[in-house]
């Protein structure tokens, strides 16, 4: 991985800790991918982050601002947004998604489950079913207003 967070840090995308390490085994905070996530976009500055546990002043504050103005975050229910929490690979996903403005088409997935790649512990009622569907699904799609609509399904099976 030496190379890929070489070229990521030279970008400025990955910037370690201030002790001087890369914590390569550790798990990533909510908070650190979005900051992560966003150096590959020019986004707009925010007033608000909106959400009662970023504090204002924090190494965050500004990006999470930021990253919930543009949509690709909406926090939890309770109004908060657990910076400081690891992220779930369904929430990486989502992030991604909304960041790519790319939206799965379930009626496609859902009428040929022949060609879709699945997984066993994944429901189709999970929250995340459709944006993890997008994600690890090649396939060809076309844009009707912000949906995609897909043609094409490119996973081996």
């Amino acid at each position: 991985y030496s190379e890929a967070v070489n070229v990521l840090s030279e970008m400025g995308i990955f910037r370690g800790y201030g002790d001087g390490t890369f914590r390569p085994d550790h798990s990533i905070t909510r908070a650190e991918f979005v900051m992560a996530a966003s150096g590959f976009f020019n986004m707009k500055a925010a007033e608000d982050a909106a959400f009662e546990d970023v504090v204002r002043g924090s190494w965050y504050y500004d990006v999470i601002a930021s990253a919930a103005a543009e949509g690709w975050i909406t926090g939890y229910p309770d109004g908060t947004f657990r910076p400081d929490a690891n992220i779930t690979r369904a929430e990486v996903a989502s992030i991604v998604n909304k960041a790519l403005e790319r939206t799965a088409d379930r009626s496609f997935i859902d009428s040929h489950p022949e060609k879709i790649v699945s997984f066993q512990d994944l429901k189709s009622d999970f929250w995340a079913y459709d944006t993890i569907m997008e994600a690890v699904n090649a396939h060809d799609f076309k844009i009707n207003g912000t949906d995609e609509v897909w043609s094409e399904i490119y996973n081996e099976r």
